[in-house]
């Protein structure tokens, strides 16, 4: 027999390795979290190599040590314990029974996010459980990651960005609001120019300052990171950025809401406080922003009669715009700060319109 497929063994689809610790011992079994022949031969001689873990405790238990010792990490997220233990929660309520930390498969995260959660649930919770295994992989308490391939392995995807305002839309909510709207105030007007014709995220325009707008040469530049008013600010993917102005935007920036040329100053309410979520005492509630758009951008779209877009969504249509548009899309990437491979799967399959055909041909 070849001694590659000794011990092994499939079961519901997946190879498992039977094995003994020493001579005289009972086997033991143990998944190898694949259904491919040669990918579980690759992995059983990595366990015949390394047979020992290092002793793992309850879930709990490791969810506990995962907080302390990461708690000043770009590993730790305040999340962290809410999604592990819902996560074991719900796998112990679908099976019925408990679950020690060795014996979680790709195939139950992939269950477990496929419940019907937002695109942005979606990749917060993976990336959590994604930090908390390569934690316990780190300190050789498991051996794979369970979490690591779910949204590559054919059964989870990334969900498209569908719902979006369109260029009518945005013109109507910049420039036409409603009666009782009228005129619009600067500061949501601001806003939607930085969503809707910037491409800016939610917390990019709160912390926006004046010193990013530079009207000499139409243009906005991100940081890559700022402290303002004690607020230590990054962006997203850490790299600053820039992104030309339109026409109208300019001129409003001209006359209704006058940038302070170079000013290290934040533009939409800088005496806004917020309370810190990270402060040295901690404090009950803690906001991750300084100031909050989302209510009253929220109120003023229902006055337009838009139910189904969020804040975030405003982003989505900047980019799905400029790609109707015919931008290339490498274009679009760089400005909207994503990768180029992000980009295509979020923001390509937007919504055709009628008539797009007709134009073309």
């Amino acid at each position: 027999m070849d001694l590659a497929l000794k011990g092994l063994y499939k079961r519901n689809g997946i190879y498992w390795l039977r094995w003994t610790p020493f001579k005289g011992q009972g086997q033991r079994r143990t998944t190898l979290h694949t259904d491919e022949l040669q990918e579980a031969i690759e992995e059983a001689r990595k366990f015949r190599d390394n047979p020992n873990l290092a002793g793992i405790g309850t879930w709990e238990d490791e969810l506990k040590d995962f907080k302390k010792n990461t708690h000043n990490t770009a590993s730790y997220k305040r999340s962290t314990g809410s999604v592990v233990e819902r996560f074991f929660n719900w796998l112990e309520e679908e099976q019925k029974r408990t679950f020690t930390l060795g014996e979680i498969t790709a195939d139950d995260v992939s269950r477990f996010l496929l419940q019907g959660f937002s695109n942005t649930t979606l990749l917060t919770y993976k990336a959590t459980l994604v930090g908390f295994f390569n934690y316990l992989q780190r300190e050789n308490k498991v051996r794979n990651n369970p979490a690591a391939n779910v949204l590559h392995d054919g059964k989870l995807t990334l969900k498209t960005a569908e719902k979006f305002v369109d260029k009518e839309t945005t013109h109507r909510l910049i420039h036409c609001p409603p009666e009782d709207w009228a005129p619009l105030r600067s500061d949501l007007k601001f806003v939607l120019f930085l969503g809707l014709k910037c491409g800016l995220r939610k917390d990019e325009i709160i912390h926006s300052t004046h010193k990013w707008f530079i009207l000499d040469s139409h243009t906005i530049t991100i940081p890559d990171s700022q402290n303002v008013g004690g607020w230590n600010w990054k962006p997203k993917t850490r790299k600053g950025r820039s992104i030309p102005m339109t026409e109208d935007f300019h001129h409003f920036l001209s006359t209704e809401f006058p940038i302070k040329k170079g000013v290290e100053e934040f533009c939409l309410h800088p005496e806004a406080k917020g309370r810190k979520r990270y402060a040295k005492k901690p404090v009950r509630h803690p906001r991750r922003y300084r100031w909050d758009f989302r209510r009253p951008l929220e109120e003023y779209l229902k006055a337009q009669g838009i139910t189904d877009i969020n804040t975030h969504a405003l982003r989505h249509s900047f980019a799905s715009n400029c790609l109707r548009a015919g931008i290339h899309i490498g274009i679009v990437a760089k400005m909207i700060g994503d990768s180029i491979s992000t980009t295509e799967k979020i923001y390509a399959n937007f919504r055709p319109r009628r008539g797009e055909l007709d134009h073309v041909f």
